[in-house]
């Protein structure tokens, strides 16, 4: 005769399947309720396994899903947020070197001059040669503080510095053009 306490979850379900079966027919005797109600209670055992094993798989790619979503929505919030953050930082317009000439001499600086907010050189700067605001015209460049021709000009013939022989002449930028 079988009882509940044989259902237990120990037990391979495909065992207690067929220790019912084997039970009812060495016991002709076993009435059809007892064999009905073994029978129920092994299918809600297996029902039970079932719905477990199916709330572990829902639940595990429930937290995957949720963990990479919660990932991937926190690094672009914090992204949003930086971006914003180094939209309004810009070191240049509060470093201007009308507020702060020093900034013009730090490394990498265009120039040690400062002229419209901007650094520059005049020395060597065609819109500010010499002085702030002072334009070289067309074919000149700015050579030493001085607007100068270097198509024509012997002492910067073709560019800053660059001399002729004594006794040529710089024609087109080139010396002893012919």
């Amino acid at each position: 005769m079988l009882t509940c306490t044989s259902l237990t979850p120990s037990r391979n379900p495909n065992q207690l399947l067929a220790s019912i079966i084997s039970s009812q027919d060495k016991n002709p005797s076993l009435s059809s309720l007892k064999f009905f109600s073994s029978l129920m209670s092994y299918l809600k055992m297996v029902s039970r396994v079932f719905f477990i094993m199916l709330a572990l798989s829902m639940a595990l790619a429930t937290s995957h899903d949720a963990l990479a979503n919660y990932t991937n929505e926190d690094e672009l919030s914090s992204l949003r947020s930086m971006s914003h953050l180094l939209n309004h930082y810009n070191p240049r317009a509060s470093m201007t070197c009308n507020k702060f000439p020093r900034v013009c001499r730090a490394k990498g600086s265009p120039g040690p001059d400062c002229c419209r907010k901007q650094c520059v050189n005049v020395m060597t700067d065609n819109i500010n040669c010499g002085e702030c605001g002072r334009k070289c015209r067309y074919g000149e460049a700015c050579c030493g503080g001085k607007c100068v021709n270097i198509m024509y000009d012997a002492k910067n013939c073709g560019g800053c510095k660059n001399r002729c022989k004594k006794g040529s002449f710089c024609k087109y930028g080139m010396c002893n053009y012919a």
